[in-house]
């Protein structure tokens, strides 16, 4: 449990003034059982979509992927000195969940090794795509935990926040359908 505590005090600092805004469970919550899974690396091709989406000091970039996607993004950006990153990933943890979340696990804890807690001008929002995902045709006998949820207005700060914060612009990243 100490390592996934370590990987959240890291993803705390990395966020620097805009931790108050990161929710995380999979990193704060004990559950059952956690295996490791995939990681997603950026690739090569997906640096430019950083580089170019934080180009601007003043930025602040939502990403809206795959989770593990999305915090594989956040962590290079951290890395490179490009943004403060910040989880609104409210997934909660259950061995037996709609939503998984081993993978997620083992994607927070190593993308917290390359994370940096240096002031930026920029600041990335790592929301979780798969947050409503459909589950059709759910038979009356699935017992899964229904741990899919949706963002509000009160889960990310208001444009008049992000300016006094001095953020001017604002990009997201979707998947492209």
């Amino acid at each position: 449990m100490s390592r996934v505590n370590d990987a959240w005090r890291r993803w705390l600092a990395a966020a620097g003034p805009w931790r108050g805004w990161a929710v995380c469970p999979c990193l704060t919550v004990p559950t059952i059982a956690r295996a490791e899974g995939g990681l997603h690396p950026v690739q090569e091709e997906g640096v430019p979509v950083l580089d170019e989406a934080l180009r601007e000091p003043g930025t602040a970039l939502v990403i809206d992927l795959e989770p593990t996607l999305g915090v594989a993004m956040a962590a290079r950006a951290s890395e490179q000195g490009l943004a403060h990153v910040v989880l609104l990933l409210p997934r909660w943890p259950h061995a037996d969940a709609a939503l998984p979340t081993n993978a997620l696990v083992t994607a927070l804890r190593h993308g917290a090794r390359t994370l940096t807690d240096t002031p930026k001008k920029n600041v990335v929002f790592v929301l979780d795509g798969e947050r409503r995902l459909t589950l059709p045709h759910r038979p009356t006998g699935d017992h899964r935990v229904d741990n899919r949820y949706d963002i509000t207005a009160g889960d990310l700060p208001t444009l008049a926040e992000l300016r006094q914060a001095g953020m001017r612009r604002v990009v997201k990243i979707i998947r492209a359908e």
